[in-house]
Formats: structure tokens, sequence, C-alpha cells
């Protein structure tokens, strides 16, 4: 994936799966219905994964 290798890119990403990662925080997905919130999960996992990152990471803030 062209985003992992470039830095900025990746934090870039990064910041915008952990800003989408919160609407998929467990205290919302106990709203959901049981396979939205499984979908949901895998997303931002998969997501983070294909990035090389752990799914319990979260994106340090951008620094300009």
């Amino acid at each position: 994936m062209r985003i992992a290798t470039d830095p900025l890119a990746l934090k870039v990403k990064l910041a915008d799966i952990a800003d989408n990662a919160d609407n998929a925080d467990e205290t919302r997905l106990a709203s959901q219905d049981v396979a939205t919130a499984q979908r949901l999960r895998d997303k931002y996992r998969d997501a983070l994964a294909a990035l090389g990152q752990e799914a319990t990471r979260a994106a340090s803030p951008i620094k300009h």
C-alpha cells in the first residue's frame, strides 16, 4: 500500500482512521445490531493492519 511508505500520508490516514474509529467505539457499537458492530470492528482493524499498525494504536496529532 503506497500510503504506508509515505510518512506524511501514513500520519494523515491514521488520523483519519482514528477520527472515524470514534464511531466504532464499544459504547456506540452497543447500540448497533450485531452484524453492523462486527463489520465496523473488522473494518477499522483491517485498515490498520493494511497500514502495518496495531489495532489498538491511536494516531498521534499532526504537527504543522
